[in-house]
């Protein structure tokens, strides 16, 4: 398998379907991706989104069970995860479901639309601690082998000429004190 050979660990599997019929389809191709990445190591995740197709981590998860391959399981974004209010539905999940995380923080508050919301989750994320949502709640149910990553796009720093480098060097000191905060608060590691 191609991705193998590149050195790839992981894959997001997302869809835009047109309709139910549609996203049926989909998901039975992505059944068949998950079957063939599996032998290889390779772990396909699934994101939800609020203004997009698969809008809850509960459908997510529908969508997980009913395919039910080891090899496929939940991407966290803590952005979609705290806006879906389902904080509480990913502590009783299995821990091991949860893949990938991808770490941002915001405001709690939604957007007024959903333009505005994907604005914001393209373009005016926020660092680790510089906004309200609990990702300090969300962390402390990451086990120690998931990848965390920064999915911090910082328009405004860009406006003002902040260096890529720099952005990419305080997105990384803030996922590590805040990883480190969750794992003292909740008592990991």
């Amino acid at each position: 398998m191609i991705a193998r050979e590149a050195g790839v660990d992981d894959f997001l599997a997302e869809a835009k379907p047109k309709d139910k019929m549609d996203l049926i389809k989909r998901e039975q191709s992505k059944g068949k991706l998950v079957a063939m990445a599996g032998p290889y190591g390779i772990d396909i995740v699934l994101e939800s989104c609020p203004v997009l197709t698969i809008q809850t981590v509960a459908q997510a998860l529908e969508i997980i069970a009913a395919i039910n391959q080891p090899h496929f399981g939940l991407l966290v974004d803590t952005l979609h995860v705290s806006r879906s209010g389902e904080v509480d539905l990913l502590k009783a999940i299995d821990p091991g479901l949860i893949r990938y995380v991808q770490l941002c923080d915001a405001p709690l508050a939604q957007p007024a639309n959903a333009a505005a919301y994907m604005d914001q989750a393209l373009y005016e994320r926020m660092l680790p601690g510089d906004g309200e949502l609990p990702l300090l709640d969300i962390l402390a149910l990451v086990q120690d082998d998931v990848i965390v990553s920064a999915e911090i796009p910082l328009r405004q720093h860009l406006a003002r000429g902040v260096p890529h480098v720099e952005i990419a060097r305080q997105a990384i000191q803030r996922s590590k004190e805040i990883m480190g905060a969750a794992r003292s608060l909740h008592g990991i590691g």
